[in-house]
């Protein structure tokens, strides 16, 4: 069985453990090992040189005590953006787990997202909101919205929803390819299809929190062109307010 690679990117807010319990959680869940990543800026390095290491180092063993589960961190200094691309050209992590807040986007969120979903082929992003606590991954409310998720994502979608006790929810919208995704998953499954026009993605949002998704799967092939203003991935980002599984 695949060992996942789990990277977190945490900034030490006041949301950090919330992102890394949820990391954790899905170690748990599709069997990985977690990493956790932090960047600080030259000025606040010099500031204060063992802070960072101190309060990651005390957040990591709640973790480590509680699920026996081996936790390594690295503190890097420089520009954000630039350290995270070399950190994720260099480990080339299954996963990378971050967290969307507006404060934590300021340092992690969209503009890093948009990076690594342009720069990488073969990374895995989960991509939570303040207050998003999935923590177990268990039994969890699944959806997938359109197509051209690979079967590696797919077995990933096997791998979170085992007992298939819960129906996985398909959202596409018209002329989307979701016959294949369909008979791939070998899963109880619901579709739902939307008309394609100016609404059709708030129309598709919306209808997601109301059928209780807690976590929404959008292949990556969706962001490609993640930089205009019509990519259905940003909008998706943007006006979701569920966890995302951004799928390689």
């Amino acid at each position: 069985m695949k060992t996942y690679h789990i990277s977190v990117l945490l900034d030490l807010s006041k949301d950090s453990e919330i992102v890394l319990a949820n990391a954790v959680g899905l170690a748990k869940a599709i069997g990985g090992v977690v990493e956790v990543f932090h960047v600080k800026s030259p000025t606040a390095f010099y500031k204060d040189d063992t802070s960072a290491k101190v309060n990651l180092e005390v957040m990591v063993s709640k973790f480590r005590t509680k699920g026996a589960l081996p936790i390594n961190f690295i503190i890097k200094k420089g520009a954000v953006k630039k350290r995270v691309l070399e950190y994720v050209s260099s480990e080339q992590p299954d996963f990378l787990v971050l967290g969307k807040t507006r404060r934590f986007s300021s340092v992690f969120g969209r503009s890093i997202t948009d990076l690594v979903i342009k720069h990488t082929d073969h990374t895995n992003i989960l991509l939570l909101g303040k207050d998003d606590e999935l923590y177990s991954f268990k039994e969890m409310n699944l959806g997938i919205f359109g197509g051209g998720i690979k079967e590696s994502g797919l077995q990933i979608i096997k791998n979170l929803n085992p007992k298939d006790d819960n129906p996985v929810r398909l959202f596409h919208i018209k002329k989307d390819k979701v016959s294949k995704t369909k008979k791939y998953l070998g899963q109880k499954t619901i579709s739902y299809v939307f008309s394609k026009g100016t609404n059709a993605l708030d129309s598709m949002v919306n209808y997601v929190t109301k059928t209780n998704i807690q976590l929404l799967c959008v292949s990556k092939e969706e962001g490609k062109h993640l930089w205009f203003k019509t990519s259905p991935i940003k909008a998706v980002i943007r006006k979701s307010k569920i966890p995302l599984m951004i799928l390689a």
